[in-house]
């Protein structure tokens, strides 16, 4: 009888790491700003091939993603910029799946205040405003969440309004280094305000507001009435094969393009 439970043990334990075995798997690193989408696209991408599984680890940056992909410590990397130079150099190539809003939050206590403007919010990360009663609003002293240089978002928003530049390099707040981390932040704590893809605020307990007196709807980023927007895309290094060509299949499918607009993302043309 013991003899033959431990067989039935033993043969229990190959029949699980035969099924380990049979198991696909891949692992896309790199930017929070397309993370929470990415989440959702892999499930979407396990129920329809079981057995195949898509790895989205936390948040470590394009540069990081990309870092990772060149050391073959992942198989994709998410980023949301254009691949430099040097980085092509080591056989990498990506393509922009779409597009994400940068838009500016607030905390939720902060009202009154339903759009801001380049100079406010200028005034704003150099210091110069300090409370939000000085835009007409409630929520008392402004505190900043401000991103590290370098970050996607900051780097579109310098290059778009170089008044910005100095503004973002000052002392003034508190520097945040991944997207989660600062819509957790904005939405933890009273009378924040920050600057984060719109895709990455669903869900979260904060206040998009108006830019310049756009808001970044889909209309008024197609139309360029609403400028700051920020590339979401996928690298690879050398020809995609087995299921990370799959994946890739599926991420600038129709089905995901559907997806991408439910999640507050415009796909890519």
């Amino acid at each position: 009888m013991k003899t033959i439970r431990v067989l039935t043990v033993a043969l229990f334990m190959l029949s699980g790491f035969g099924f380990a075995l049979a198991q696909e798997k891949i692992t896309v690193e790199g930017t929070g700003d397309s993370q929470q989408f990415l989440h959702i696209l892999a499930q979407a991408f396990e129920q329809k091939h079981p057995g195949k599984v898509v790895e989205v680890p936390n948040a470590i940056g394009s540069a990081g993603g990309i870092k990772a992909l060149i050391e073959g410590k992942c198989d994709l990397a998410h980023i949301a910029r254009p691949l430099k130079g040097s980085e092509k150099q080591f056989g990498l190539a990506s393509r922009t799946f779409a597009l994400s809003p940068i838009v500016f939050i607030v905390s939720a206590n902060v009202q009154g205040i339903e759009n801001i403007t380049l100079d406010q919010v200028t005034g704003i990360f150099s210091g110069k405003i300090a409370s939000w009663e000085e835009l007409g609003a409630t929520g008392g002293k402004i505190y900043v969440a401000n991103r590290e240089n370098g970050d996607s978002c900051r780097s579109v928003l310098e290059n778009m309004f170089p008044d910005l530049k100095a503004a973002f390099s000052s002392s003034v707040g508190k520097i945040i280094y991944s997207t989660p981390e600062l819509i957790e932040a904005v939405s933890r704590h009273d009378s924040v305000i920050g600057y984060a893809p719109m895709a990455v605020t669903r869900g979260a307990k904060v206040r998009i507001v108006a830019f310049d007196g756009a808001y970044p709807s889909f209309e008024n980023v197609g139309k360029n009435t609403y400028k700051p927007v920020v590339p979401l895309g996928i690298a690879w290094r050398n020809e995609p094969l087995g299921l990370a060509k799959e994946f890739l299949d599926f991420l600038f499918s129709a089905e995901a393009e559907g997806m991408m607009s439910e999640n507050g993302l415009i796909p890519a043309q």
